[in-house]
């Protein structure tokens, strides 16, 4: 009989009572999403958003590289059971490496309700005044798509006024796999899935692969 496995089920559940008789989160508020994960873990995929109260269980050597949306908390997880907060995780039986990147803490959040409709995203236009969602700190954004679309306008605000339609993989498009830095300082409007997002790409951001919350733009 494998204890451990039972041990970490019954730790699990014991940390999810615990959690949400104490915490002031909403229950399946959308809080990390999931940069980097390790082949052996079958459960979650690459770039998969995760709520508050969700375990994932870790086996030894298995791990897992956690973003958080609201905090700009980038936690690095190996082994055990992790229990998602709303700005980090609680990690019973492994190790947590833990660092703060730079991100719009906040506005990249989504609740599970948003996903499922029209989401924080959308943006209004007020009296030809543009509402800015967000401010990106890496000038190769990538996109979280929630809904199905194969392209992504991408709309320059500012100028130069220009727009380019790129395709989508997988529900997300990565600007900085295909070499694409945006104007730093410049303002754009991303559209998919019927859906929009106006942004703002920071006077100081770099170009490229950088932290994933530092470019992430959710859709």
């Amino acid at each position: 009989m494998n204890w451990r496995k039972i041990w970490r089920v019954q730790v699990s559940g014991l940390l999810g009572v615990c959690f949400l008789a104490s915490s002031g989160a909403r229950g399946g508020e959308l809080a990390a999403i999931v940069e980097d994960l390790s082949p052996g873990v079958s459960d979650i995929g690459l770039f998969d958003y995760l709520s508050t109260g969700a375990v994932v269980n870790l086996a030894d050597g298995d791990w897992i590289r956690l973003g958080y949306l609201r905090s700009c908390a980038e936690e690095t997880i190996t082994g055990g059971t992790v229990l998602i907060r709303m700005d980090k995780s609680a990690v019973i039986g492994g190790t947590v490496e833990r660092r703060a990147v730079e991100c719009d803490g906040g506005n990249l959040q989504l609740t599970s309700d948003q996903s499922d409709q029209a989401g924080a995203a959308v943006m209004r236009e007020q009296e030809g005044d543009i509402e800015v969602a967000l401010t990106v700190h890496g000038a190769s954004p990538y996109f979280r798509i929630m809904g199905a679309a194969q392209t992504l306008e991408l709309e320059s605000l500012d100028r130069p006024r220009e727009t380019q339609t790129l395709k989508i993989s997988a529900n997300g498009l990565d600007l900085a796999e295909h070499g694409i830095a945006l104007r730093k300082g410049g303002l754009y409007r991303a559209r998919a899935a019927g859906r929009e997002i106006v942004f703002r790409v920071d006077k100081l951001a770099r170009p490229g692969a950088v932290a994933l919350l530092s470019r992430l733009v959710p859709l």
